[in-house]
């Protein structure tokens, strides 16, 4: 029996680059600039994963209030709100600031993130007009 779109669309991997997001954020714990770069491209809405969100969020506090920015503030940024455990544990943090040699690739690995989470934020929205046009609740000249 052959398949239909949508039930072949339930089995397909939503788009994503763990391996990218890991690399910009290790660049943001080496560098402060690669930090100031993210903040003007990408937000903790862009990463994939809760435990990237989570540490985007601590490293962009800690750069905002002119903190230092390296795995031992992080963690313990992370450890007083209670997020240590959300965002990987030590261990993760540890393996995660051992990514990538230096920041130089930054602006690189930010466009994938962007690339991914655009391309996730689509496929909701696609699936929204699809489930509103099954519905078939609103006018379709609104949809």
């Amino acid at each position: 029996m052959a398949e239909t779109a949508a039930e072949v669309s339930h089995l397909r991997l939503t788009p994503q680059a763990i391996d990218v997001e890991q690399a910009v954020l290790c660049s943001m714990i080496l560098d402060k600039e690669a930090i100031a770069k993210a903040i003007e491209n990408i937000d903790e809405t862009f990463f994939y994963r809760d435990s990237h969100r989570a540490i985007y969020t601590a490293i962009t506090k800690l750069f905002d209030n002119h903190e230092a920015v390296d795995l031992l503030t992080l963690t313990e940024r992370l450890k007083k709100q209670e997020m240590l455990e959300q965002a990987g544990g030590a261990y993760y943090l540890a393996e995660l600031a051992n990514i990538v040699p230096s920041s130089a690739n930054i602006e690189y690995h930010l466009n994938i993130v962007k690339e991914k989470a655009l391309a996730r934020k689509l496929i909701n929205v696609c699936n929204e007009i699809t489930n509103d046009s099954y519905e078939q609740t609103q006018d379709i000249e609104e949809l």
